[in-house]
């Protein structure tokens, strides 16, 4: 996380430069460079965390990756593959998503259905059951509230 707070100071400082001097290509150079090294230690550490077989993370890191540079193939090549990889376990995911909603473990139904997305973006009962867990996690913390604050009285 450091460096990627190092990267967005370096992009910072070559805009001050570019608001300045918008033809310097130094600064140009450095912008995009620095865009480049972000992308590419997003892409690394997505790598790590699958080597690892922290899939979702990795996941998430591929995405950052091309979030920061859409032109990052590799980034592309790898979220590409996972996804395929994945796709085989979505209905297993969705089981234990749907498990941990009916046992009321809003907090862990949450975190699966926000996965699947992850591998399967478009995933229709995997939007909707992260909707509804979102929903009864938020009605959970009101009724603990309200049990709370009538205890006090």
């Amino acid at each position: 996380m450091a460096h990627y707070k190092n990267y967005k100071k370096e992009r910072e400082k070559y805009n001050q430069i570019l608001n300045l001097q918008s033809d310097n290509q130094n600064a140009k150079i450095g912008f995009q460079e620095s865009l480049v090294l972000e992308s590419e230690s997003e892409r690394e550490e997505g790598e790590r965390l699958e080597s690892s077989n922290q899939i979702f993370a990795a996941i998430q890191k591929y995405l950052n990756s091309v979030k920061i540079l859409d032109s990052n193939t590799k980034s592309k090549a790898n979220l590409t593959r996972i996804r395929q990889k994945e796709i085989r376990n979505v209905p297993v995911y969705i089981q234990k998503g749907k498990e941990s909603y009916e046992n009321r473990k809003y907090s862990d139904s949450e975190e699966m259905f926000q996965n699947i997305l992850l591998v399967e973006p478009e995933n229709k009962n995997a939007k909707e059951y992260l909707r509804l867990s979102k929903e009864k996690k938020l009605a959970m913390l009101k009724y603990e509230n309200c049990i709370r604050e009538a205890d006090k009285k």
